[in-house]
């Protein structure tokens, strides 16, 4: 080893990326080259496919075995020159060369140069557009020569001790060739040499002259008999994935899976609705409410609508539900609150009780009034933190719980307290109060304290909550593991009162059928794509919420919202809207006016094509196509898109999912 050599060594014997340096001390070794025809000719294409196969070369295991979009100028493999004369690249995509395709450790130096402070555009660049399809951009793309950018490359390879050049992969969208016979041409829009002349020339951008729909190739301006309007459309939609800073894989990934979660809430309001008998379960799944569960069934599609069970009638709030309530469910609400400044510290638990048994022969009246006041609620105090009140993030109100009273529990036996909601009899030794008028119309308060024979079995639990995963995390922190697989032997232990009438299931873990959260529910009725706070879903299905914050108010209106939901989401499929409670954006129940007489009238689809075009309305201009795209996926999920084959599972949300508790440490209290 000479000298020189044995000093860098020294020097930077802990800096690899120093010692791999070419300094100069060695000669560096040739790359291979790929000998490319001068000319495009009929194996250009086959050379291309080659390039790009070792463009491809080492897989991201991380991405499913994708190529590995970060290393594409990397490659050392030079398109031909033919190709480089006459095609293009985006603007966009070459302007985030360092920050999205190139390794960590070598960006840094190139970006500071050559992209940072608008050094990219203080350069000359000869700028080019074209149109893409209107269904896949508003707005004209911008485009660089080929041979300009290579340039571009060379030099920062020279500079920068690397080798970059255009990688021709299709797929990734960077070289564009618009060769093929009758295809749209780039035009021409000026010289820029600063970024500033590069926006203007921007707003000098004509309106498109052509239109390119690969639905409907008669209105296409090229021939299409060679399928020349679908490449320019694939060759389109792959220039604007380039300048997007996510890959066209990953973004199909992340829909896919939006496409399936925001089913999954849509099949979930359906089960809850058949779980209030509001609508009848496909024969597939039961033949009457005490089967069964059948978990095994998968969903098949269905290619006549009308196996899919009876027509429904519409649903007439004076009288009681015109179905079964599947499986007989109790549902159990949940609300916690801690200390917002020590999250370990749980102040509060709410438990709200709604069993359908104790509602089989009431009417659920407007807005489901008859079936709420059956809700028994309950609100456990943790003495230990009785003097917490947060006041800096949410304004708490522990001391002002409107719907019983307050129980203090000390810290060592809230589990316990806690775990007994979900056990025989299921709160009902907590009365409920009625007030109906009397014959002469004074009010006359009736309460309920009778605990019904069914309330000392084992039931099937329905869980409920805004949130719900978060919850259930708080509840383990307090220590209950009464969603754990090992539940403890004194959850299901029996007060000596009850333990002569339910000799049977003693000692056996809560019978979860499923689990459900308004937030997503409320989504899903109002079409929404954010998350909503309960307060705002309370105004939304016209429930005045008072003392939010207070875990047992929470969780009293949390129970209220999802029976007035699903009441809802049930109406709206007769085209009711003067019978839907709430005001948030409710779409379903905007009249729209007809052609006939000019009357007004009121179709729930209808409703929604108006209201997809008031959310495209008020979105800014680039986020059009995202919106529109929010709303096709609605419209997927619900069974009005035919692209989405109607299953079983689309009729009555398909079997209960059980319960799906997030995995966290439980803590044991001191």
């Amino acid at each position: 080893m000479d000298k020189p050599t044995q000093r860098l060594n020294l020097l930077f014997s802990n800096n690899e990326f120093l010692l791999k340096k070419d300094t100069g001390l060695h000669l560096p070794v040739p790359e291979p080259k790929l000998n490319l025809p001068g000319n495009m000719t009929a194996n250009s294409q086959t050379l291309v496919e080659e390039s790009s196969a070792n463009l491809s070369r080492g897989k991201n295991k991380e991405h499913g075995g994708e190529p590995d979009e970060c290393l594409a100028f990397e490659t050392g493999i030079a398109p031909p020159s033919s190709l480089v004369a006459q095609a293009f690249c985006p603007a966009a995509a070459i302007a985030k060369l360092p920050y999205k395709y190139m390794r960590r450790e070598t960006s840094g130096a190139i970006s500071s140069r050559f992209f940072e402070k608008g050094a990219f555009w203080a350069r000359d660049w000869e700028l080019y557009y074209i149109f893409p399809p209107p269904d896949l951009a508003s707005r004209a793309l911008l485009l660089l020569p080929a041979s300009q950018v290579q340039q571009f490359l060379d030099q920062i390879s020279n500079d920068c001790n690397v080798r970059l050049t255009i990688p021709m992969d299709p797929g990734l969208g960077l070289l564009l060739s618009f060769q093929e016979k009758g295809i749209p041409q780039p035009q021409y829009l000026g010289n820029s040499s600063n970024m500033d002349t590069k926006e203007q020339l921007l707003t000098t951008i004509p309106t498109p002259e052509y239109s390119i729909d690969c639905k409907n190739p008669t209105r296409c301006n090229i021939e299409v008999a060679d399928g020349t309007a679908q490449a320019f459309r694939e060759k389109m939609e792959a220039g604007l994935n380039a300048i997007k800073n996510k890959s066209k894989a990953s973004r199909e990934k992340k829909r896919a899976e939006k496409i399936e979660r925001q089913r999954q809430w849509v099949h979930s309001l359906k089960r809850a609705q058949c779980y209030l008998g509001l609508h009848p379960v496909f024969p597939r799944l039961v033949s009457d409410r005490t089967r069964d569960i059948d978990e095994t069934t998968n969903p098949a599609p269905l290619d006549d609508l009308s196996i899919a069970g009876p027509m429904i009638s519409k649903l007439r709030l004076e009288l009681p539900a015109p179905f079964s309530f599947v499986h007989d469910p109790i549902f159990i609400c949940i609300d916690m609150e801690w200390n917002e400044r020590r999250h370990n510290e749980v102040t509060e638990v709410g438990i709200s009780t709604l069993d359908t048994l104790d509602i089989a022969n009431v009417a659920p009246g407007a807005g489901g009034k008859n079936w709420i006041r059956w809700i028994r609620s309950r609100h456990i105090r943790i003495r230990e933190y009785a003097h917490v009140v947060n006041r800096d993030f949410v304004s708490g109100c522990p001391g002002r719980f409107d719907f019983g009273q307050s129980e203090f529990v000390a810290l060592r036996d809230a589990p316990r307290v806690v775990e007994s909601c979900f056990r025989p009899p299921y709160s009902a030794q907590v009365p409920v109060k009625f007030v109906d008028q009397g014959p002469f119309g004074e009010p006359r308060v009736i309460v309920e304290t009778t605990i019904r024979e069914y309330k000392l079995r084992n039931r099937n639990i329905i869980l409920v909550g805004h949130g719900l995963q978060g919850d259930m995390h708080y509840l383990g922190i307090l220590g209950c593991n009464i969603f754990s697989d090992n539940i403890s032997s004194h959850l299901f232990q029996q007060s000596p009162q009850y333990s002569r009438n339910n000799t049977r299931g003693q000692h056996q873990k809560p019978q979860f059928l499923d689990m459900l959260d308004t937030a997503s529910m409320f989504q899903v009725l109002k079409r929404d794509i954010n998350t909503r706070s309960l307060e705002t879903v309370l105004n939304g299905v016209d429930i005045i919420g008072w003392n939010l914050h207070n875990a047992g108010n929470d969780a009293r209106f949390t129970l209220e919202a999802m029976v007035r939901i699903i009441i809802n989401a049930r109406l709206a499929l007769d085209n009711i809207p003067q019978d839907l409670a709430g005001d948030y954006a409710d779409w379903a129940t905007r009249p729209i006016r007809a052609d006939i007489n000019g009357e007004f009238v009121t179709s729930y689809e209808t409703a929604w094509k108006s209201e997809v075009e008031r959310r495209v309305a008020e979105a800014n201009a680039e986020r059009e196509m995202q919106v529109r795209d929010d709303c096709k996926i609605w419209e997927l999920v619900t069974g009005w898109n035919s692209e989405h084959p109607l299953t079983a599972d689309d009729i009555d949300g398909g079997c209960p999912k059980g319960i799906v508790p997030m995995r966290v440490k439980k803590q044991t209290a001191q």
